[in-house]
């Protein structure tokens, strides 16, 4: 600084790790999944913790009908046992149609949560300062996480409820 003028140089820590290093962790990780994955699809022990698929096409899925549910039975009756047979293209049908609002409500919430307000962020914040920019990005962070960990002890069931509580977000 002969002159007084500053001169301003970089400074930065040196890297813990190589990226060499990175990734060979990140392989491990993903040879330890998949082969956790495999374990559970070949071991005994873990085939008696499936589920049975009642519903599968081509078995002749077979429901009790409305009048079997809502009224009790005489011993005597001649209905007893009634069922409804259902063919494997209604059940199908149904069930896509019931699973599709649900997708288009989880693609536009991850397209506003993960890209769109995000990217926006920064200059809906620069009005009021970095403070309130910190605060809206770690805000933000913890948010989705905590949400996500919520949902696993606050299940909700009803395709309403979810459309109502994702409207008022």
């Amino acid at each position: 600084y002969p002159n007084g003028t500053m001169v301003l140089r970089p400074e930065s820590e040196e890297p813990r790790f190589t990226a060499q290093d990175f990734f060979l962790f990140l392989l491990g990780m993903m040879v330890l999944s998949l082969s956790a994955f495999t374990l559970l699809v070949f071991l005994p022990t873990a085939r008696g913790e499936r589920i049975e698929e009642e519903l599968l096409p081509g078995r002749g899925n077979a429901l009790p009908t409305s009048d079997d549910l809502d009224s009790p039975r005489d011993k005597d009756s001649s209905t007893e046992g009634s069922v409804v047979e259902l063919s494997p293209s209604h059940l199908a049908a149904n069930h896509t149609a019931s699973v599709r609002p649900l997708l288009i409500l989880l693609a536009c919430v991850c397209f506003l949560s993960n890209g769109a307000l995000p990217s926006i962020q920064s200059y809906s914040c620069l009005p009021y300062g970095n403070t309130v920019y910190h605060l809206a990005a770690t805000l933000n962070a913890m948010a989705n996480p905590m949400m996500a960990f919520l949902a696993m002890f606050l299940p909700c069931q009803s395709q309403r409820v979810v459309g109502l509580l994702a409207g008022l977000g």
